[in-house]
């Protein structure tokens, strides 16, 4: 049985808070809120940078179908999350990622509630994570 998560996410941080579409990215989802210019028009790029310093955190919620309930184990694959992020369900760490080129399984039999489950990525940024690196 798989469930899938696709759809309608929350995005934010403190600088904004609207819907994104997973699967997805950060850009398309600020500049569908024109939050920003079209990276790929002139020299757009630039004035786009600032928002990679920025954390950010897609997160929604799910009921699990019945038929996934009654399975012996519950997983949760990603077959794409950003490079440094940490991923909670209902508010346990579950995963802690450093590479967005692989797929992701979390076995999360033990935590998924029967009604409403919070699931929460918290993407940070990969340009203060260098940064970090260069001290």
């Amino acid at each position: 049985m798989k469930q899938s998560l696709d759809g309608v996410w929350r995005l934010y941080n403190e600088k904004y808070d609207i819907e994104s579409h997973v699967p997805g990215s950060l850009c398309y989802s600020l500049l569908d809120y024109s939050i920003i210019d079209d990276p790929y028009y002139r020299d757009n790029e630039y004035k786009t940078l600032p928002i990679f310093y920025d954390d950010c955190i897609f997160e929604r919620t799910f009921v699990p179908e019945n038929t996934l309930l009654m399975a012996d184990k519950i997983l949760l694959r990603f077959y794409g999350i950003d490079t440094m992020s940490k991923v909670y369900l209902n508010g346990e760490l579950i995963l802690t990622t450093d590479n967005m080129f692989r797929e992701y399984t979390c076995d999360i039999t033990e935590l998924m509630h029967k009604e409403s489950n919070m699931l929460s990525a918290r993407i940070a940024s990969p340009c203060n994570h260098i940064a970090k690196k260069k001290l």
